[in-house]
């Protein structure tokens, strides 16, 4: 999954992501992490075992923002880029149109590429 922040940073980073997939509730907390003179991907990496979906999913943007954005019935193996106070997007990053609190790989049709947010499975 990549995230964008519109009010808080870029980034996202200091964004908490809670998913509920197979009855297991998971959380993560996306960081800068790295070492020295290094960096990493800043796509966040959704495990769900053998789920065949997420069942919910919460962003938890930081401050100043503070904003929650909640999906649900989100399909495993895609790439998604969700922006902050919009919800998903499209492959290309232009918001198609707000995705909140539905299903949201139905009303996506794009394919994936490699700005995007992964959700993958066993």
């Amino acid at each position: 999954m990549k995230l964008a922040g519109v009010t808080c940073n870029r980034d996202a980073i200091g964004v908490r992501i809670v998913w509920k997939a197979g009855g297991k509730v998971r959380t993560q907390l996306k960081n800068n992490g790295g070492s020295y003179l290094s960096s990493h991907d800043l796509r966040e990496v959704l495990g769900i075992g053998t789920a065949t979906q997420i069942d919910e999913l919460e962003i938890h943007w930081p401050a100043p923002s503070k904003h929650i954005e909640k999906l649900n019935n989100v399909a495993p193996n895609r790439y998604v880029h969700v922006v902050e106070g919009k919800g998903m997007c499209n492959a290309t990053g232009l918001v198609s149109e707000c995705m909140l609190h539905k299903n949201v790989f139905s009303l996506l049709s794009c394919k994936p590429n490699i700005d995007g947010v992964i959700v993958g499975h066993r």
